[in-house]
């Protein structure tokens, strides 16, 4: 079944379960999964972005602060043409991810979890403004 049909791991007690797909969707369901006690299995078919919400919030704290009205903050996100954003994109988020997320990243490849800078080494944003998330 595809995620968007999923409702709760509870609907499968007693039955086996594989999840195809490592990114948010799938992690969600293992999770769900987990907490009722399957003994589940994920399958990465491909490599995936990873930030952290630290890495995140540090990326768009300036932007999106307490006080700082969201549609402004939204006009001045999306006014960048996406291959300038890219391009500036290109150069920020490999060392956010050689350094804030380094132990996550890290931690990941030990395991055997791939990840990636997406496919321009840009990260999440030409990810959501290209394809509508990662």
């Amino acid at each position: 079944m595809h995620s968007s049909q999923f409702t709760s791991a509870a609907n499968y007690i007693g039955k086996k379960a594989v999840v195809v797909g490592a990114c948010n969707s799938g992690h969600d369901i293992a999770q769900d999964f987990f907490n009722h006690d399957f003994d589940i299995t994920m399958y990465q078919r491909s490599s995936t972005f990873v930030i952290t919400a630290q890495t995140a919030a540090k990326m768009l704290g300036d932007l999106y602060r307490e006080g700082f009205p969201v549609e402004l903050a939204d006009t001045y996100n999306t006014s960048l043409p996406n291959a300038v954003l890219r391009r500036l994109s290109q150069r920020t988020v490999p060392v956010f991810a050689q350094t804030n997320d380094k132990d996550t990243l890290d931690g990941l490849a030990k395991v055997g979890f791939k990840t990636n800078l997406s496919p321009h080494g840009a990260g999440i944003f030409p990810l959501f403004f290209d394809r509508g998330g990662g």
